[in-house]
């Protein structure tokens, strides 16, 4: 199962975007400025930040502005949508057919979607985050919350804001390495296979 696509509005300095995603890899390029960074922030929010909504992950400055929406009360929300898609090469493994089949919808194909929102609340004066799965017409399917958990646990998203920070990344409560080194006692061949993988993402 991989992401195949995410659709932002109205985050920080993106309007409308919809970006898809290869299979094996995709490689975002352009100049300073130009939204890079704030897609991958949209998917760290949705994926790795945000796990509930009695906290907001949100802040004022993530919500977009231009010329006529400078006050934060008359900013459009914001909305992210990630897509996970099944295809005909390379259809879903059982075990996660099983574990999130409460948020699976699609005829042919097997899908996922998963929408994060943020809206400024006039009376609290503080942005206020929703997300749910949706089903086929983009509704909410109610009472699914949970399921975002097994959808982490199965695809979890490593963040790394710069190779010049990679130093930073080798300790213990680290994202990415602590389940690594949480058992150290791996086996040569599954050690070598970690090896490859790294190296073929370097």
């Amino acid at each position: 199962m991989r992401l195949s696509q995410i659709k932002i509005e109205n985050f920080r300095g993106i309007k409308n975007i919809v970006v898809d995603f290869e299979r094996d890899i995709t490689v975002l390029i352009g100049e300073n400025n130009t939204g890079k960074t704030t897609i991958l922030e949209a998917l760290r929010l949705c994926l790795d930040v945000v796990k509930s909504d009695k906290i907001c992950n949100f802040s004022e400055y993530d919500f977009y502005r231009d010329g006529g929406h400078k006050n934060l009360k008359k900013c459009e929300p914001i909305s992210i949508r990630l897509n996970f898609i099944e295809t005909e090469d390379h259809l879903w493994p059982e075990h996660i057919m099983q574990a999130l089949n409460e948020v699976i919808v699609g005829d042919r194909f097997s899908e996922i979607k998963l929408q994060v929102t943020a809206k400024f609340d006039v009376d609290t004066r503080q942005p206020l985050q929703s997300w749910s799965f949706l089903d086929d017409a983009d509704n909410e399917l109610v009472g699914r919350s949970e399921k975002i958990r097994e959808l982490r646990r199965l695809r979890p998203f490593f963040y790394q804001t710069a190779i010049r920070d990679a130093k930073d990344q080798f300790h213990s409560q680290s994202t990415y390495w602590a389940s690594f080194l949480k058992d150290r006692n791996i086996d040569e061949a599954l050690q070598r296979d970690l090896e490859d993988e790294l190296q073929n993402v370097n």
